[in-house]
């Protein structure tokens, strides 16, 4: 049987008299106690051959007798279960200032076919961080309609703070499906660093992002998307319409993060908008007569698919005290929106008689179909609101 042991059984402080001279001063490690013990018969169960009484050989090729295995074991149990490790840091022994790297730890604790799960693993991380999920559409997919929803959370524990997540707004026109917008937002942070970005994107292209705080003055962006849709009536009108859907967006806010020892943060407070307008044009066509003249026909549009804003906050706090841990959070994020006011209406001029007309009335008709007709709905309300604190 083989083991590797990288445990330091002393450590030595580090002071500084008064005039500034080096002195050393010798630190015992006081004795740590499992809340497991190990012992020859818990040790057979999963490996029958073992016995307290045999000599095995460690990795680096030292004999050691089946009692220092279980003695070590033990020891490495409870160097486990007080010490301060997570799987990315560094093992911080509770009564020592010794340290076993990630690698060495689970090299150590992998004794007797058992795997030892660091307490900190177990205890050191936010129970139930906050989140949350929305959604909402209104409207018909197959003529005209709008949908939002925003996905947002923190996380994090004794080790790191992070918050982040993503909203987004789209709309459907003649059952195409387009977003319009989407903002993606991510701060984390640990002891030794700080990750944190923020991007926008319209109709799909990204058009900004950030790692600090932007102009208190909203930043503006315009893209646009048509769609066309033929449309028949009476079985001899064809009517060619092209909605062209404009969207303005706007983004203002910060993304940040501050790394310490022993205590991270992160906070995201970012207000995305939009406005999507419709224009549009038509092409008409009267069954045996072709196409009506360009300047004979047209749209009169005053259509609005949805005009939004959303002001997003998320904060975490952790900061360690002693052995606990203050983990402190908040999130909010709120609606205010106006969906699917006016009318997109098309038009033609025509000399031909129509029905109840004489063949002989040649006068100009104008003919107006209406497209869309809204009455407009306007939405406001929090989407989410919550503040917690609980300590590791």
């Amino acid at each position: 049987m083989r083991m590797g042991l990288a445990i330091a059984t002393a450590a030595t402080l580090v002071l500084t008299d008064a005039a500034g001279a080096i002195t050393k001063k010798p630190v015992g490690v006081a004795p740590l106690k499992p809340s497991t013990t190990f012992n020859e018969a818990k040790i057979r169960a999963k490996k029958p051959a073992f016995r307290a009484s045999g000599t095995y050989r460690t990795a680096s090729g030292n004999a050691v007798t089946g009692q220092q295995y279980i003695d070590t074991l033990n020891k490495l149990h409870a160097i486990a279960e007080q010490g301060d490790c997570l799987s990315t840091s560094p093992c911080h022994f509770a009564a020592a200032d010794a340290k076993l790297t990630a690698a060495q730890l689970k090299g150590v604790t992998k004794l007797a076919a058992t795997t030892i799960k660091p307490k900190a693993d177990r205890t050191k991380s936010a129970t139930s961080p906050l989140g949350f999920s929305w959604n909402g559409e209104w409207g018909n997919r197959n003529t005209g309609g709008v949908y939002v929803g925003a996905d947002f959370g923190n996380g994090g524990g004794a080790h790191s703070a992070s918050c982040g997540g993503k909203a987004w707004a789209g709309a459907y026109l003649f059952g195409h499906q387009k977003e319009v917008l989407r903002l993606e937002s991510q701060v984390s942070s640990t002891s030794s660093a700080v990750s944190k970005s923020a991007v926008l994107y319209v109709l799909g292209d990204q058009v900004w992002s950030k790692e600090s705080t932007t102009s208190s003055t909203p930043l503006t962006f315009e893209k646009s998307f048509s769609v066309t849709e033929s449309l028949t009536y009476w079985a001899i009108i064809t009517l060619n319409a092209t909605a062209k859907v404009t969207a303005t967006a706007s983004i203002t806010g910060s993304v940040s993060g501050e790394a310490k020892t022993n205590e991270m943060n992160c906070a995201i407070t970012l207000t995305p908008g939009v406005k999507a307008s419709v224009g549009g044009s038509v092409e008409v066509a009267v069954l045996g007569y072709g196409g009506v003249a360009a300047g004979a026909a047209g749209v009169e549009v005053n259509l609005t698919l949805a005009s939004l804003s959303m002001p997003i906050k998320a904060s975490v706090s952790s900061k360690k005290d002693g052995n606990a841990t203050a983990f402190s959070e908040s999130l909010s994020a709120s609606l205010s929106a106006n969906f699917l006011s006016g009318s997109f209406d098309a038009y033609f001029t025509t000399w031909l008689p129509l029905d109840g007309e004489s063949w002989t009335d040649w006068d100009d008709t104008k003919l107006t179909f209406t497209i869309f007709d809204w009455a407009g709905t306007t939405y406001g309300k929090p989407l989410y609101e919550k503040s917690a604190t609980q300590t590791l």
